[in-house]
């Protein structure tokens, strides 16, 4: 509709756009320089959103997640690998402590994804310092991006996933994959703490469209409202 039929036409601005001839390699290298960020001390976070069945899970894990290999890995992995090539890098000047935590946000309740079968489920506090707001969740030390392939396959399989009209293999949760990395300076003492967040957003979509009853309708109806929460503090 024109604008003449009382229809507000809005614009916006990307910084990148990519096209269906996108590369997983493409898609990555525009954002792998944020990286170096998280070893400076800055909090970093990669985020997937959009409905469901658009790609999300491809680009964060891979078509088959902690399995995929060669030019289909996903973004989870090759930050990884490319955290732990800085940090070898700076090993003559920092010494870097890196700690992962794996958690999802499922019906509005978060669980973590690496604890004892029986006690997934955490509280989310009000905090002012990044990554500290669930200080129940497992931590797992972590020396080589194996290791840390080794911890998100193990929440990989422990996430809920579902399937709707739209998608198949829909998740059905908020995935976030959460790396501390702490910095100690081998000449001065001083230390940095940077986080590193790797977001796949359950995905959105039109509860008409997906004919979604009975508990997937109430999943549905928690990821529009936890979306539109986030839009808000976007917006804001």
């Amino acid at each position: 509709k024109g604008p003449r039929e009382g229809v507000v036409q809005k614009g916006f601005t990307f910084d990148r756009c990519f096209g269906p001839e996108a590369t997983q390699h493409g898609i990555y290298e525009e954002c792998s320089s944020l990286i170096r960020c998280v070893c400076d001390g800055y909090n970093v976070c990669f985020l997937a959103y959009g409905q469901t069945g658009s790609g999300k899970t491809h680009t964060m894990s891979g078509p088959d997640g902690f399995r995929t290999d060669g030019g289909d890995r996903g973004v989870n992995y090759r930050a990884l690998d490319d955290l732990f090539q800085l940090v070898r890098e700076r090993s003559g000047t920092t010494d870097y402590v890196v700690e992962v935590s794996v958690l999802e946000i499922y019906n509005e309740q978060c669980r973590d994804l690496l604890a004892p079968r029986g006690e997934t489920r955490i509280e989310i506090l009000a905090t002012g310092r990044a990554g500290q707001n669930t200080p129940d969740a497992v931590m797992h030390r972590v020396e080589s991006p194996e290791d840390v392939a080794a911890v998100m396959r193990e929440g990989e399989v422990n996430r809920a996933v579902g399937a709707t009209a739209m998608n198949e293999r829909s998740s059905r949760s908020h995935s976030i994959v959460v790396v501390h990395v702490e910095g100690t300076s081998l000449e001065s003492g001083a230390k940095s703490r940077g986080v590193l967040y790797l977001v796949d957003l359950a995905g959105s979509e039109r509860i008409a469209r997906s004919e979604a009853t009975g508990s997937r309708l109430k999943e549905a109806q928690h990821i529009n409202k936890s979306l539109s929460a986030l839009g808000d503090v976007i917006a804001a």
